[in-house]
């Protein structure tokens, strides 16, 4: 068996086991990783892989905007939905006009996101019930 094809499968048996706070963490690490991987390829005027990387971050941040629950979540879901919106637009300016610069902003604010849904997870893993039955973290 391939290390990658190895590496896929630890990846894909994390997502499947994790809960909905430690999901958000890797889906943002995706992006991320997918809008600096977007950036060095730019730089690099590889088209063919900028291409790829930019459709797996559009992904990601389509799939973090879906996970917003409107109802529950009131004025904060409302926010991330602008915010979510205003990185994909970047996103696709940046892809029209191959520019990596425009892709700094979202990188940023994706870090940003990240570090604030990490300290949410930690706290709630810290306030977890010592049966381990955590109420699921909702956005």
């Amino acid at each position: 068996m391939s290390h990658d094809l190895r590496v896929r499968q630890y990846h894909e048996t994390q997502a499947r086991t994790a809960d909905r706070g430690r999901l958000l963490l890797m889906v943002h690490d995706a992006a991320i990783g997918a809008v600096r991987d977007c950036q060095r390829l730019m730089r690099m005027a590889d088209l063919p892989g900028k291409g790829v990387q930019m459709d797996r971050a559009i992904r990601a941040v389509g799939e973090l905007r879906q996970s917003l629950d409107m109802e529950k979540g009131r004025e904060i879901a409302r926010s991330l939905d602008r915010l979510y919106d205003f990185m994909l637009f970047r996103m696709r300016e940046a892809n029209l006009n191959n520019d990596a610069e425009h892709l700094e902003v979202v990188a940023r604010i994706l870090e940003d996101l990240r570090a604030t849904w990490s300290q949410v997870v930690r706290k709630h893993e810290s306030e977890a019930p010592a049966d381990d039955q955590r109420p699921t973290v909702r956005i």
